[in-house]
């Protein structure tokens, strides 16, 4: 069996389709509060986890 990975593009699209559901309505009052926080639990590593552009492009500048 092939292991399966996930990298941070895929929970990006995780998220964004978190975004349409709750756009649509798709869930219960009940269950916002386990669906918000799991959701900001995602952004918040997604944001942790991705390289910022700009600092990879200041440090290019400045070793050159």
């Amino acid at each position: 069996m092939e292991k399966i990975e996930l990298n941070i593009g895929d929970l990006a699209n995780i998220k964004n389709i978190l975004d349409v559901a709750i756009d649509r309505g798709s869930f219960k009052g009940k269950e916002l509060q386990v669906v918000g926080a799991t959701y900001d639990k995602l952004e918040d590593f997604i944001t942790q986890n991705t390289p910022e552009q700009n600092s990879e492009v200041e440090e290019t500048e400045e070793t050159e």
